[in-house]
């Protein structure tokens, strides 16, 4: 099937969807099962995935080669994408 992404929820009430919630609507369309993966990324936007000395700091990102996550969040900028992609490669030979 398929998803209407630029209407999103209670008919475009909110706008478009995020690549959160379509990514999790293509996978039902498609038959995906759900399952759970808390603590596969290190999240900067959530204060409970933070190092306790940075709870506060909303513009806390993560360095990427001191936890091997499989997803790193947020990395909003093609320099900062790269930066991690090269700490984590560096720290955990992928």
């Amino acid at each position: 099937g398929t998803v209407d992404w630029k209407t999103g929820v209670d008919g475009g009430k909110y706008g478009p969807m995020g690549e959160d919630l379509f990514a999790q609507v293509c996978l039902d369309t498609n038959g995906v099962s759900r399952g759970e993966a808390f603590g596969t990324k290190l999240d900067g936007t959530c204060e409970a995935d933070r190092p306790t000395a940075e709870k506060k700091n909303k513009k806390w990102k993560p360095t990427c080669d001191g936890e091997n996550f499989p997803a790193y969040h947020p990395l909003m900028k093609p320099e900062d994408y790269m930066a991690c992609l090269d700490a984590t490669t560096k720290a955990f030979g992928y």
